[in-house]
């Protein structure tokens, strides 16, 4: 029997400083959501510039979550720049496109966090690369309704292909 939405290791929890505590807390919590099978990943950011989407190792971690894994959203105010540097997403959102729905959203820049069922990585500060990681139920439900809010108001953006004449 699959060990689905099971908590992440105490040690993901807590508060993060540092770009590089940050990407490693990005990495692990992918890893944990193939691994437990989660049933729905979020991905929020303005634009994903600094995230490590393009490594090898999260590009196998988001395919072994999508054998699984029932549906991945995606938010940002623009998908430029992962369309530049994240070749290994890329080939990962043709893959999986029925899996994947991907919004833009204008205005205020949208929070920058990893949902889960039960688990929230969330960064408070782009700029030092701060935030927290955190199994507290009312701290994942209260994240997941900001998001639900920017979703509403996104339209569809990053299509999994492109169709021509």
């Amino acid at each position: 029997m699959a060990r689905t939405e099971a908590p992440l290791s105490l040690q993901s929890e807590g508060s993060f400083a540092g770009r590089e505590d940050f990407l490693a807390r990005v990495r692990v919590s992918l890893a944990q959501a193939a691994e437990q099978q989660w049933s729905e990943l979020v991905l929020c950011d303005p634009d994903f510039e600094d995230w490590p989407l393009g490594e090898r190792g999260v590009a196998d971690a988001l395919n072994a979550w999508a054998v699984h894994g029932q549906r991945l959203r995606v938010l940002a105010t623009g998908f430029q720049l992962l369309q530049r540097r994240h070749d290994r997403f890329m080939n990962f959102r043709r893959q999986w496109s029925h899996k994947i729905e991907c919004r833009t959203v204008g205005g205020d820049d949208p929070p920058s966090l990893l949902l889960g069922p039960r688990w929230l990585l969330q960064r408070l500060d782009r700029e030092s690369c701060t935030g927290l990681g955190s199994l507290d139920a009312g701290r994942v439900l209260r994240a997941r309704e900001r998001f639900e809010e920017r979703w509403g108001t996104g339209r569809a953006g990053l299509h999994g292909s492109v169709l021509g004449l």
